[in-house]
This record gives structure tokens, C-alpha cells and sequence, in this order.
């Protein structure tokens, strides 16, 4: 094997190597990561863009915010566009950026949802 191949081969063990440690720091930290499956956020985040979550619970969310979250058995993300208080706790509008009309039903965040 020539020397040039061989540099090569080290350089993407390396390369693999710190990706393997940022993904088990991540965990570590308690963060979760996503891959978006849809345009709905274009184009703030592209299709096939990988999201880091941090799991907070809906307190600290705030207007403009972008949360990961499961509405209809599918993982979303999306930007919250109102918030409103009612007698079972906040509940939040959210909308995709590309999107023309914010999602259909307002959700509430009993436990804990992604902060992107």
C-alpha cells in the first residue's frame, strides 16, 4: 500500500472516529438527535438535516422556538407561532416555515418535548 493511500485510510478512521465520540457526547448530555424527513422547515432546515433536541418541558418554551415532537405517530418539527393558556395547561400553534397555514390543532406538552 502506498504511503499516500495509507495517510488517506488513517485521516477517515480519525474522521470516523470523533464523529463516534461527538454522537455518544450528545447522549451523554441527555440531547437527542433527529433526522427531518420533510421540506417543511426549508429553509431554516433542510431536508435530511440532522437536529440536536434538548428535552425541556413546556415552561420554557417560548414564541418562534423550534420543537421537536410526535403528532399523529410521525416526529415533527416545527415552529411554534402562538401560545395560549387554557384550564389543561399552554397550548402551542405551530407551523412549518414553508408551510402556508400553521398545523391544524393546537398540542400540549404534558411531559417533557425537543427544544432544536
Amino acid at each position: 500500500m502506498s504511503a499516500a493511500i495509507k495517510t488517506i485510510l488513517a485521516g477517515v478512521i480519525v474522521v470516523l472516529f470523533a464523529f463516534s465520540l461527538l454522537f455518544v457526547a450528545i447522549r451523554a448530555l441527555g440531547l437527542a438527535t433527529f433526522v427531518v424527513t420533510g421540506g417543511s422547515m426549508e429553509p431554516t432546515i433542510h431536508k435530511g438535516s440532522l437536529v440536536i433536541d434538548e428535552p425541556v418541558t413546556a415552561d420554557k418554551l417560548r414564541l418562534g422556538d423550534i420543537i421537536t415532537f410526535d403528532h399523529y405517530d410521525q416526529t415533527t418539527t416545527h415552529r411554534i407561532v402562538g401560545l395560549e393558556g387554557s384550564a389543561t395547561g399552554t397550548m402551542f400553534s405551530t407551523k412549518g416555515d414553508a408551510n402556508q397555514v400553521t398545523d391544524p390543532e393546537p398540542l400540549t406538552f404534558p411531559g417533557r418535548v425537543g427544544l432544536v
